[in-house]
């Protein structure tokens, strides 16, 4: 993968596809965020791809810490800034679905209602891109995200 700096070890990254999340630790969003992300993780198991939560602003140790309190289970780094800057990240939380060699298939900058939609989307489009594209576009509330688990998480 060709993000620069990242320090995660490149050869757990086998899938083609990456979703980097920009995020910390102060962020009132992050009970949304993570749960939302795990939800996405759970329902696409078949679905080759990576998730990577970057965190510009806290330290390894209080990342570290956060992880264990929380429970999460996602490959969890401080960024430094680096990638961030790189990637133009001025609004957190955001996210990008890359492809391993680094070109940026979609971004979504802050937490809107079509948000995780817009990411379920993006990754089975391009994990699968014979499937039904049928649902590409529809916007759900993210409220209703997880009441709405059958239309977004469509067995392929």
């Amino acid at each position: 993968m060709n993000t620069p700096f990242l320090k995660t070890n490149q050869t757990n990254l086998k899938p083609q596809l990456v979703l980097l999340v920009y995020w910390f630790i102060s962020n009132r969003h992050n009970s949304k965020i993570f749960e939302a992300l795990n939800t996405l993780k759970n329902k696409t198991q078949g679905i080759p791809f990576s998730i990577v939560c970057l965190n510009p602003f806290n330290s390894e140790e209080d990342i570290a810490q956060y992880k264990e309190t929380m429970n999460l289970h996602f490959e969890m780094e401080h960024d430094n800034k680096r990638t961030a800057m790189f990637y133009h990240i001025n609004t957190f939380p955001s996210f990008l679905v890359m492809e391993k060699t680094g070109k940026i298939l979609h971004r979504e900058n802050g937490l809107s209602d079509e948000c995780f939609f817009n990411l379920e989307n993006i990754i089975n489009k391009n994990a699968h891109p014979e499937s039904n594209k049928a649902n590409l576009g529809k916007v759900i509330p993210f409220e209703n995200y997880k009441n709405n688990l059958s239309l977004l998480f469509k067995k392929i």
